[in-house]
């Protein structure tokens, strides 16, 4: 595949009995990123697929192969498979002219009972993964009527004090009262924790079958009414479920549809959240790298039931480590991400395929779970530069808010707040806090004018901002590579603003050195 191309593969198959198949065309090597995808139940009859993919923005071509992999064995026939290049799509690769406002900047708060101290960067906050505001916490028994709502009001209080909106996840952190999986047999349905150690780091294994499914729509329908009839219209946003693909049963086929039986659940939550027409309905979480299970779930339908597109957006390329030696970490990681390996933009090619591209698309939960250094500890100061330009590039990417997890992660995570002392519950910012209010400081109130995404060795990436209260042209630049080099910045940009808060004179005409932390450059 060729620098920046689009393909389009078609194939005629058929199946010796009804067979599912997903067909992708994919990096031959590790991520094995799915530049495109179509999945299929085949009968016996010909059947046509065609998919559609872009080549990643690279100075190099990159191995690629058609892969057909079946769900379950079984014989499959193709016949007249053709893979054909199109002209570049390097356009659709960025987006320009969309302004900034603060609820962008999303976050997730587990433990710390007080509002982050992020200088009121925040403007939206998503409750997953907080204390005592998940289903499970909220109906400890299959007693409705005994329900625990202290956390969950206070949750709610708290944002309307510090004027940010929130979102209720439904689904994935299920009471194990309700849930179809009870005793935690199925395979990943049991990842969700009811306890934490002594530094606020979740102890996996603690959660039994909580990923899972509620065992009847009707256990559903009553936890979904109870909980948006306490809320009262004070949260906005109703996501539907928290990663689906990650639970066996609803990623593998089985007798029970459960991916389909997602799409009925979704129906049920629509209609009782959208009594109230002021409310908006968020898609179970998808993920970029999981496009197989985003088509199978759209092609059942589940499109009609969301008024916004969440997914979840990791970074797959660092796996998540913060570091390039000893691994398969990658300096310019975030970049691969959102613009050269295009993980939004397939993304878009299936949501086309569904008639959905006039819904937004939400980035509710991302950030970088592992340790930044090779010996596996923390390093909040190495992570501030990925998580800003993680915030920056997915709005560049074409999405519409970003949730960073998270504020109190703990652990070897690079988080933006760290206790004073371990088990105090009292936080504070790090480096990477630091980092994350600067980039929502330089972005909220402006629009992107233009990007430049250069893939020459030397040559930094630019975005031109206007900011829209004083007309004042603006400019931040960085190198994805991480390693010093030389840029001239335009004439009338008087100063360097850091992401840790420094800001220096530029005389005029004088060249900067611009490394992997992004800089401001501003007239004032």
């Amino acid at each position: 595949m060729k620098n920046g191309k689009s393909y389009t593969a078609t194939a005629y198959m058929r199946a010796d009995t009804a067979q599912e198949v997903v067909i992708q065309l994919r990096l031959a090597g590790p991520p094995y990123t799915a530049y495109g995808l179509a999945s299929k139940t085949l009968g016996t009859g010909w059947t046509k697929v065609t998919l559609t993919a872009d080549a990643p923005v690279t100075s190099a071509d990159v191995q690629a192969g058609l892969f057909v992999i079946p769900k379950v064995p079984g014989n499959i026939w193709l016949d007249s498979v053709t893979v054909t290049e199109g002209a570049a799509t390097a356009n659709t690769i960025t987006r320009t002219g969309q302004s900034i406002g603060k609820t962008y900047f999303g976050l997730h708060n587990h433990r710390d009972v007080r509002w982050p101290d992020l200088g009121g960067a925040q403007g939206a906050d998503r409750m997953w993964d907080g204390e005592g505001v998940q289903l499970r916490d909220i109906f400890p028994t299959s007693d409705l009527t005994k329900a625990n709502w202290t956390a969950f009001d206070a949750r709610i209080a708290l944002a309307k004090q510090n004027g940010a909106d929130l979102i209720m996840t439904l689904g994935g952190n299920m009471p194990s009262w309700a849930s179809s999986d009870p005793t935690g047999q199925e395979v990943s349905c049991s990842l969700y924790t009811t306890k934490h150690d002594i530094n606020g780091n979740p102890i996996r294994g603690t959660g039994v079958g909580e990923g899972a499914p509620p065992k009847d729509r009707t256990v559903w329908q009553n936890m979904v009414k109870a909980v948006v009839k306490r809320a009262n219209g004070a949260i906005k946003y109703w996501e539907i479920w928290n990663e689906p693909y990650v639970c066996a049963m609803f990623n593998q086929r089985r007798p029970t549809d459960y991916t389909k039986y997602l799409v009925t659940l979704a129906s049920d939550a629509y209609s009782i959240i959208k009594t109230n027409s002021s409310l908006t309905v968020l898609s179970p979480t998808l993920y970029t790298y999981k496009l197989d299970f985003v088509d199978e779930y759209l092609s059942q339908g589940g499109g009609s039931y969301a008024d916004i597109i969440a997914i979840h957006a990791y970074d797959e390329y660092l796996d998540q480590l913060l570091v390039g030696a000893g691994g398969n970490g990658a300096a310019n990681a975030p970049e691969l991400l959102f613009v050269k390996e295009h993980g939004v933009n397939n993304l878009k090619n299936i949501l086309a395929r569904y008639n959905l591209t006039s819904k937004a698309i939400w980035n509710t939960e991302s950030g970088y779970l592992a340790s930044s250094n090779v010996d596996g500890t923390s390093n909040d100061t190495k992570g501030a530069p990925y998580v800003a330009r993680h915030l920056l590039l997915a709005s560049i990417a074409g999405l519409d808010r970003s949730y960073y997890y998270a504020w109190d992660q703990g652990g070897t995570s690079v988080t933006l707040g760290r206790e004073t002392t371990s088990g105090n519950g009292v936080y504070v910012k790090t480096d990477a806090g630091t980092a994350y209010q600067s980039m929502a400081k330089w972005l909220t109130g402006t629009k992107i004018v233009s990007v430049s995404t250069s893939d020459v060795a030397g040559q930094p990436w630019v975005v031109k901002l206007s900011r829209t209260a004083t007309g004042t042209t603006e400019y931040i630049v960085w190198n994805p590579m991480g390693t010093s080099v030389s840029y001239t910045p335009v004439a009338g940009m008087s100063y360097s603003s850091s992401l840790l808060g420094s800001k220096t004179a530029l005389p005029a005409g004088t060249a900067v050195s611009v490394n992997g932390w992004p800089q401001l450059l501003t007239s004032y």
